[in-house]
């Protein structure tokens, strides 16, 4: 399983359920590519923690870090997706998902939670 070091607050429990949600989304039933898509969806949490400036993810941001993921994961049929073998499905994950990836739409969902920095 990925570190925790994205969100310390998200229990294992939660991150569990933000992945069977976007599993739903994907209409990915098994979970033998778990690790891959948790991987991808701890990205996006950290993305949002590094854009925000945030160390913990709040609630009203799980389904936009389910999003965020879920549309990498689609992205040019798979462009973040380095391999993907259908039968006993095997999926690699060949790049993180970082603040360029964010939509506009997502990042004036993000400045409602973002701290601003005096310089």
């Amino acid at each position: 399983m990925p570190d925790d070091s994205c969100d310390k607050d998200l229990r294992a429990e939660e991150i569990q359920d933000l992945l069977d949600k976007a599993k739903k989304i994907l209409g990915i039933e098994n979970g033998e590519n778990d690790f891959v898509l948790e991987w991808m969806l701890r990205d996006a949490i950290q993305a949002i923690l590094d854009y925000c400036r945030i160390r913990r993810l709040p609630k009203q941001l799980e389904d936009l870090a389910v999003g965020i993921m879920v549309r990498q994961f689609n992205f040019e049929n798979g462009g973040n997706i380095s391999s993907i073998k259908r039968g006993d499905t095997t999926l690699s994950y060949g790049g993180t998902i970082g603040i360029e990836d964010f939509t506009d739409k997502d990042k004036r969902r993000l400045n409602a939670y973002r701290r601003f920095v005096m310089r």
